[in-house]
């Protein structure tokens, strides 16, 4: 019967566990890999818990070995950044380790007995103790659930964060058994592991504090980034149209020259003459694009310049201009797609880049395909920028998102060969452009 008991409980306990890293982060992985991962991972932890549980009451090794099969399952099968995974998978523990502690010292203050005879038997009052035990972690995990927030913080916030839920379940392994040999001492265990409990409760606020404040350091810098694309944006507009008022300006005694070549009858040499006028004013792939979005025109045209400057040769194809985006938006997407695919390009060998806009159904389909010079998912899936200054770089892709996301879109990256491909879908109910 005991075991029996024992066993379900640890059942229950495991599943709450698990339960609450789903929820808090999400399935990344796909299928049957999903769960049967799942059903190994928390079958591990289940015999970790149940095994040293029930030989040694509160014995901080299945505790510590819990927190890091958690850490495994998440980097694995879920979603989120990798530091994120490591304080919730230890802050997890230590709260079922806290209220598993704070519980027994409860129960047995409240029956006047020694907590180690409350381990002793299987009687209702120790049943009644681990019930509430779950109870109050179920209560926990939800109440998290409801206030998480997304986290952007740093690894070193994440370490500094970190080290109280560390240092509870080290406090935890010395109070307890001290409890179990010491009886006299169990009040003022009870009142040291109410304070180590309201202090992973504060340092759990501090954690939604800093992730809020994380959050507004981003969206500061990607409104940052998008003023500093803006203004290259329309000084390469700038620079374009001095291009196209010099030529304009030199037009008419360009037409004076054709016309006294015309009266000679020297139409060999006008040919020529208009060739090499031709190339003066066109960019080198011989085409100015003209796709009847004004702001998609001048993303285009000036991106395709500059990139041609560095010797990368750039295609579109453009079947539906009318993007169902805010003209801004237009801009800051095409714009960040653009300069990361010119920043890749450019150090490949065979340096290309190709855009295709069209109708799919009810979305409108934007594909932006560069060459790479190695391949870029397999190493670095989250495309993290790989610069030192992170708080600088790698927003470009994060505002790419960001806009996809604002308007109800899907995006994927993907590799085909040295091709480097990003695949967004925009749905046509946006209520902008059509």
């Amino acid at each position: 019967m005991r075991l029996a008991w024992e066993l379900l409980i640890n059942a229950v306990e495991v599943f709450l566990i698990y339960d609450f890293l789903v929820r808090y982060f999400g399935y990344r992985a796909e299928g049957a890999a999903k769960y049967a991962g799942t059903i190994l991972i928390a079958g591990t932890a289940f015999s970790v818990i149940s095994v040293v549980s029930y030989a040694v009451p509160f014995e901080m090794f299945s505790t510590v070995a819990v927190a890091v099969i958690n850490i495994i399952f998440c980097s694995c099968l879920l979603k989120g950044h990798i530091f994120e995974k490591v304080f919730i998978s230890v802050f997890i523990m230590a709260a079922v380790n806290m209220i598993a502690v704070g519980t027994a010292l409860v129960f047995s203050h409240i029956q006047s007995t020694e907590v180690f005879y409350l381990f002793a038997r299987l009687d209702p009052v120790r049943m009644a103790a681990m019930v509430t035990t779950k109870v109050i972690l179920f209560a926990v995990t939800r109440l998290i659930l409801r206030l998480r927030f997304r986290s952007e913080l740093s690894a070193q916030e994440f370490f500094i964060l970190l080290l109280l839920p560390s240092f509870s379940l080290a406090a935890a392994a010395v109070l307890m058994p001290a409890a179990l040999k010491h009886p006299e001492i169990q009040n003022t265990v009870l009142i040291a592991v109410a304070i180590i409990a309201a202090m992973n409760v504060l340092i759990y606020i501090l954690f939604l504090r800093f992730s809020r404040l994380s959050r507004i350091r981003q969206d500061y810098a990607l409104l940052n980034l998008q003023y500093a694309g803006e203004k290259k944006r329309m000084e390469e507009v700038r620079r374009l149209y001095e291009e196209i008022r010099s030529v304009r300006h030199d037009l008419k005694n360009h037409f004076v020259c054709i016309d006294l070549l015309a009266k000679q009858e020297k139409y060999k040499e006008i040919r020529d003459y208009i060739r090499k006028f031709s190339q003066e004013v066109q960019n080198p792939d011989g085409a100015v694009l003209f796709t009847g979005n004004d702001t998609l025109d001048a993303i285009l045209n000036t991106k395709f310049s500059f990139a041609e400057q560095k010797g990368i040769r750039c295609a579109a194809e453009v079947s539906y201009a009318q993007l169902p985006l805010a003209q801004g938006d237009i801009s800051v997407l095409m714009g960040n797609l653009l300069d990361n695919a010119c920043e890749a390009a450019e150090h490949a060998r065979e340096k290309k880049i190709s855009v295709r806009i069209l109708r799919q159904g009810n979305y409108v389909s934007i594909c932006v395909e560069n060459t790479v010079a190695a391949p870029v998912l397999a190493e670095n899936p989250g495309l993290e920028t790989t610069k030192e200054d992170r708080s600088l770089h790698g927003l470009g892709t994060k505002n790419i998102r960001k806009i996809v996301e604002k308007y109800g879109g899907m995006m994927e990256y993907r590799e085909e060969g040295k091709l480097f491909i990003c695949d967004i879908l925009i749905p046509f109910d946006t209520g902008y452009g059509v």
